[in-house]
C-alpha cells in the first residue's frame, strides 16, 4: 500500500521560519522521548505564495 501524500501550502518558507519547522517534520521526521519517528505520509508538493 503506497503511503499518502500531502502538500504543504505556506506564505514564507526560510530559516527558522514556522513554515520550515513543521514541514522539516515531514521531510525528516521528528524525535520525541528518545525515539526518531518518520510520519506515516510523504510531502508531495510544497507551494510557497508571498
Amino acid at each position: 500500500m503506497a503511503r499518502p501524500k500531502i502538500a504543504g501550502v505556506v506564505t514564507v518558507y526560510r530559516k527558522y521560519s514556522h513554515a520550515q519547522h513543521i514541514i522539516d517534520r515531514f521531510l525528516e521526521g521528528y524525535g520525541w522521548n528518545g525515539t526518531h519517528y518518520h510520519p506515516p505520509m510523504d510531502l508531495g508538493s510544497l507551494y510557497v505564495d508571498q
